[in-house]
């Protein structure tokens, strides 16, 4: 179907070419009616999945996430694994996240070299496309794996860097501020340890 076709009389095909270039985003009630026209739903013509899918997939997450809290490292890591091999690259942000937990999964199971690998690995994409994955939990994540795998000097870099980010983001409570502190009083209490007294 042309860019004319997919106007119609309603829009201009400019206005379309727009939107396929990703310089506009369609209103609801566009997106609704070139949805339409695809033959598809609205949640597929904006997000490149169905609702099912989607559905499917975020319940996915929250099971991998529960068995990394309360069960087996090990099962959760394996369940995040599949969310990312079903996955499409259309779908990103779930992705992101379904990768996130896995390299959490590893770092609770002891793998601190793999975990780091990809903590930093996702650290790098999330300075590319922020609209995915927020930096702060990976470095607080990046932060702890070091500290635990002996590289202390990283390890206290990094939690200040974070601490940098919380402050300018106005972070003081909530699970990420705990994550934060924990981090930073691991990152001291080694590093006066460590210094002659």
């Amino acid at each position: 179907m042309s860019q004319a076709q997919l106007a119609g009389p309603d829009l201009s095909d400019s206005y379309v070419s727009l939107i396929e270039s990703g310089k506009r985003t369609p209103t609801p009630v566009v997106a609704r009616l070139l949805a339409e026209r695809l033959g598809c739903t609205t949640e597929f013509l904006l997000h490149g999945i169905e609702p099912r899918q989607r559905i499917d997939t975020e319940l996915g997450l929250r099971h991998a996430e529960l068995e990394l809290q309360h069960g087996d490292p090990s099962i959760a890591a394996d369940r995040f694994t599949e969310i990312v091999k079903a996955a499409d690259e259309e779908n990103a942000m779930l992705t992101a996240q379904a990768r996130f937990g896995r390299a959490r999964a590893l770092e609770a199971q002891g793998r601190l070299g793999q975990a780091v690998e990809a903590f930093e690995r996702l650290r790098r994409e999330a300075a590319a496309h922020p609209e995915r994955l927020a930096d702060l939990p990976l470095t607080i994540a990046l932060s702890r794996c070091y500290q635990r795998a002996g590289d202390r000097l990283r390890a206290r870099d990094l939690a200040a860097a974070a601490l940098a980010q919380a402050e300018r983001l106005s972070i003081t409570r909530g699970e990420l501020a705990t994550d934060l502190a924990a981090a930073l009083i691991e990152a001291r209490s080694e590093s006066e340890s460590d210094s002659p007294s």
